[in-house]
């Protein structure tokens, strides 16, 4: 028997969350939604639906799947991208395989939340994602209007600028750290200024390449109008050719430093979010695909939003008041995905099976009839 559920999760940021909708200037801005407010319509952080139906259902409920049907090293590009996201209608002539799709929905029932497309079929899912609505003054009516009784109350929130900081990194370069450790082999560029400048570098290059002519350098001379100068060196180690180079006259511009500085705007730890997930019509399988995705997210670190490997992006979360019985809806789901195993990696095989082409009928010869 089917039934419609809605599971609202409270999420709290536990490192700066950074989910970004594009720059400003140099600096990328975090992701916000129009709020229409007493004051006018303010713009308020808040965490999309994608961002939340991919990283904290699909990816990590896909990725259980593989492993335990072991089809880890055994999945083509199309399987990926169908699983991980969402597949592509790329076939002509797209038809609707009633069997198919009732196959679909029964073997994998993460894939009827979900959906997604096969070459030549669309496949409707069924799970709608809240967008991620952050706690603060200007969303405090619509928090009011969907928690649960008195959750929410009189209590005062704080505005939503309040949870915005920042954050700058720097990017290094080899070239200001690491060159004791390199070959001092590449050929490098070395500028001028000066005529006096191009005289002293190649009077004390030429002793160290030996039998090259220095004549034959690419280089650009000093000319009548203009005292500006380049030489290509050959391989000449570093500290050599940093005995040669005058000081103030002339430089080595292929050891510029790549050093980048970037930065942005970030959701500060310790906001707060609120989640939601309806599941229409979903049997209790599908509800037990969603609550494990969910647990399987958080296990991993439950992040969203970019720059997780430099400790941005952790949510915590947990279910309000959802009155199921999660543990046993989990397990269910989980004995079901392994006693459907078999059925459920022939089908994916079978939906991307290559096709064998009809042969086209000859073509008559001339003078026969066609």
């Amino acid at each position: 028997m089917s039934k419609s559920y809605t599971i609202l999760c409270h999420a709290e940021a536990l490192s700066p969350i950074t989910h970004m909708s594009g720059s400003s200037g140099n600096e990328s801005i975090v992701a916000r939604e129009a709020v229409v407010t007493p004051r006018g319509v303010a713009m308020i952080p808040c965490l999309s639906g994608n961002a939340i139906r991919h990283r904290c259902v699909r990816d990590p409920g896909m990725q259980w799947l593989v492993d335990a049907y072991g089809l880890k090293g055994k999945l083509t590009l199309k399987h990926l991208n169908f699983l991980f996201h969402g597949g592509n209608l790329t076939d002509g002539g797209g038809r609707e395989d009633t069997r198919r799709i009732a196959d679909f929905q029964r073997l994998w029932p993460l894939g009827r939340l979900l959906g997604g497309c096969l070459p030549d079929q669309i496949l409707a899912g069924s799970l709608q994602v809240w967008r991620g609505t952050m706690a603060c003054e200007e969303n405090h009516p619509y928090l009011a209007s969907v928690l649960p009784g008195e959750t929410l109350g009189s209590r005062r929130l704080r505005a939503s600028e309040t949870f915005i900081t920042g954050y700058q990194y720097i990017r290094a370069d080899a070239v200001k750290t690491k060159t004791d450790l390199a070959s001092g082999k590449e050929p490098c560029r070395v500028e001028g200024t000066t005529t006096a400048g191009y005289n002293a570098f190649m009077e004390g290059l030429a002793p160290l390449i030996g039998d090259i002519d220095a004549a034959t350098l690419p280089q650009s001379a000093p000319g009548k109008k203009s005292e500006e100068w380049w030489v290509e060196t050959p391989y000449v180690p570093w500290p050599q050719l940093d005995a040669i180079i005058p000081k103030g006259v002339a430089k080595v511009s292929d050891r510029k430093s790549n050093l980048m500085i970037f930065a942005g705007q970030a959701i500060t730890r310790g906001a707060a979010f609120l989640l939601g997930f309806t599941v229409p019509h979903s049997s209790e399988l599908e509800l037990g695909a969603l609550l494990w995705s969910l647990q399987l997210w958080q296990a991993a670190g439950g992040t969203v939003g970019g720059q997780a490997a430099r400790g941005h992006g952790r949510l915590g979360l947990s279910i309000l008041d959802f009155g199921e019985d999660v543990p046993g809806l989990i397990d269910a789901y989980k004995d079901y995905a392994m006693s459907v195993k078999d059925e459920a990696v022939a089908w994916l095989e079978a939906a991307f099976a290559t096709k064998a082409k009809e042969p086209k009928p000859a073509k008559p010869k001339k003078g026969e009839a066609a």
